[in-house]
């Protein structure tokens, strides 16, 4: 099924549902002037494993007048991969010896497709996590730890990424500090 929901940031209160024919082909009649996210998924259960469904979405924008065309296409996460730092040894030490991972919160939550997958800092302090694309914030697992700084090639990036579909962030620098 087609999964209707409100989007740009209105108030979603609950979602539609439409059927697809097997060609494809979905009409939607009666939609009153809204912007709305359309979103399909190979399976209808989110999934916590580390399995990541196929979802299909797209944005429209209804401004009383028909809406044709509209193409809902598969959507890939994005991998972003870097090292955590802290100020000392000693945080560092403190930092390796319980499981932390770090994640992404997006700004947008009609953006958020379906569970995101954090990553847990190696020993080497090396992560890597898979997110949906949007703009978010990198956000840190445990109540011990704050996000202090987040930086790539150098600029900060702590107030938030623009995560775009179909790319790689590599080379993430994010400071981590005890609470």
């Amino acid at each position: 099924p087609l999964r209707i929901t409100y989007g740009g940031g209105l108030p979603s209160g609950r979602s539609l549902h439409a059927t697809v024919a097997a060609d494809g082909r979905f009409r939607l009649p009666g939609f009153p002037p809204a912007t709305y996210v359309l979103q399909t998924r190979s399976d209808d259960t989110p999934s916590e494993t580390d399995e990541t469904p196929t979802i299909s979405a797209a944005t429209v924008i209804v401004d009383g007048h028909d809406v044709t065309g509209v193409v809902v296409r598969p959507v890939s996460m994005v991998v972003v991969s870097g090292r955590a730092t802290v100020s000392d040894e000693m945080l560092r030490a403190a930092l390796i010896q319980t499981p932390i991972s770090l994640g992404v919160s997006l700004a947008d939550p009609d953006r958020d497709l379906g569970p995101q997958r954090p990553g847990v800092i190696a020993e080497d302090l090396t992560f890597e996590l898979r997110t949906w694309p949007g703009r978010g914030m990198i956000t840190v697992s445990s109540p011990a730890w704050l996000v202090k700084a987040v930086r790539l090639n150098g600029a900060d990036v702590t107030s938030g990424i623009d995560f775009t579909p179909g790319t790689r962030i590599e080379h993430l620098e994010v400071e981590l500090e005890p609470r």
